[in-house]
This record gives structure tokens, sequence and C-alpha cells, in this order.
């Protein structure tokens, strides 16, 4: 777990520069977008946490612009590797189901999340398995890795 500690900082490295976007989500488009936006101003990648983006059914991530989603990846990745049995699986949809989310990463940035995927599966044996968490790593590593 130190490793992943470790890999963890590196990843808070990679994204230090990335400014705080002025809003979250397109708010205008609807009532949910709007309150999802509402939810994640009130909040930073250090002090989000599994109450405002655990639930599947109701996750701000998934409305999120591309720059609040590159802001708030270190965090996710925070809740992932405190509670992955609680947050990777949904930490993985994120980086899997709107691949330009990855695609727009710099080249560090995918670097130190892959080192980090790559460590939580060697942790967890995630990759090897024949469940959608399995076939959503091997996809999350293949998107960082192109």
């Amino acid at each position: 777990m130190e490793v992943l500690e470790e890999l963890l900082a590196q990843i808070q490295a990679a994204f230090a520069g990335v400014p705080r976007p002025e809003q979250f989500t397109n708010y205008k488009h609807c009532e949910e977008c709007c309150e999802h936006n509402d939810t994640l101003r009130r909040h930073t990648p250090d002090t989000l946490t599994l109450k405002e983006v655990g639930n599947p059914g109701w996750d701000p991530i998934c409305f999120t612009l591309p720059e609040a989603f590159q802001y708030f990846l270190p965090g996710l990745i925070r809740l992932a590797n405190a509670a992955p049995y609680d947050y990777l699986d949904q930490l993985l949809f994120h980086l899997t189901y709107q691949s330009d989310r990855v695609q727009s990463l710099s080249i560090p940035q995918k670097r130190a999340i892959l080192a980090w995927l790559m460590a939580m599966d060697a942790e967890y044996k995630i990759a090897a398995g024949e469940d959608p968490t399995a076939n959503s790593m091997q996809l999350a590593l293949q998107y960082l890795q192109a």
C-alpha cells in the first residue's frame, strides 16, 4: 500500500497546475446539471468525498465538463485508493465511458494514472478477473497507454 500512496503523490504532482474551472457542468442545461454544478463548486479534489460522488445513480462527475473532470481526477483517484471496493469500479467507468476525457490528459498525467492503475491491479488482481470491473480495468489501461 505504501507504493500506492507514493503513486498517488505523483498523480497529485502531475495535476498540480490544473486550474479550478469557473463552472463544472453545463449548469444552464437543466436542474440536475445545476445541482451537480453547485455540489462540485463547494469542493476541491482534496475535500471531495464519497457522499458527493459515490452514488452511481446520482454522480455529478458524469456531467462534468472536460476541464472539471481533469480538475477533480486526482480527488477521484484518492477516493478509489482509500476505498477501492467502494469506488474503483466507478472511477474506471469515468475513465472509460468518454475516452476523450482521457485523451485530453497530458502525457505525464496519463503516465502517473497508468502507474497507479497498474499498482492497483497488482495489489487487487483486477484485470485478471472475468467480471465487468476487469473489463473496465483493461480498457482504462488501454486508453491510458494510447
